[in-house]
């Protein structure tokens, strides 16, 4: 049976999107330059920024989201979208990322790792990412196509040490 839309309230599952959230981001990380109605974000700095999601604390479930680029930075190669825990800090295990620059995947070893396509983000490009949390992997896109299953390590002990509170959809940049 489909909804029909004149029974949808004005908060409902079909209309609540994920924005940036300018006052919640990782433990240690810089604020990165939220704006336009928190649907941007960047900075000019020479060090990682990672600007995390309003809709978080995942722990079960299916979710995939995407990012648009719709304007090309100075340096963009260095883009990253996955997930992290509030408690990440560089170099700890909290981070998923796949990153354009070497198309590179980040883990819980947090040494970068050969992945997939390597590219410069320019305007109009899509990074996509599906995070299964009922099988424990996630999986990344490059303007539509699948780079592959790139971790198979997402179900984790959410109730205490760097992952509690579960993944945070996030992403991540730097400029130099």
């Amino acid at each position: 049976m489909a909804f029909k839309r004149s029974k949808l309230g004005l908060d409902s599952p079909v209309n609540n999107f994920a924005t940036f959230n300018s006052v919640d981001f990782a433990n240690g990380a810089s604020i990165p330059n939220i704006r336009t109605g928190n649907l941007r974000s960047g900075h000019s700095g020479g060090d990682y920024r990672f600007a995390l999601s309003t809709i978080g604390n995942l722990k079960t479930g299916k979710w995939y989201w995407e990012y648009y680029n719709n304007e090309a930075g100075s340096n963009t190669s260095f883009s990253q979208i996955g997930v992290i825990t509030k408690q990440y800090n560089a170099g700890s295990p909290g981070r998923r990322m796949y990153q354009g620059y070497g198309g590179n995947t980040y883990g819980a070893s947090g040494s970068g790792e050969t992945y997939g396509a390597s590219f410069a983000l320019s305007a109009g490009q899509v990074l996509g990412c599906f995070l299964d949390l009922d099988n424990g992997t996630i999986e990344f896109f490059y303007n539509g196509a699948s780079q592959g299953i790139a971790h198979t390590d997402l179900i984790q002990d959410f109730t205490a040490g760097e992952y509690q509170g579960g993944w945070f959809p996030a992403l991540g940049s730097v400029n130099y």
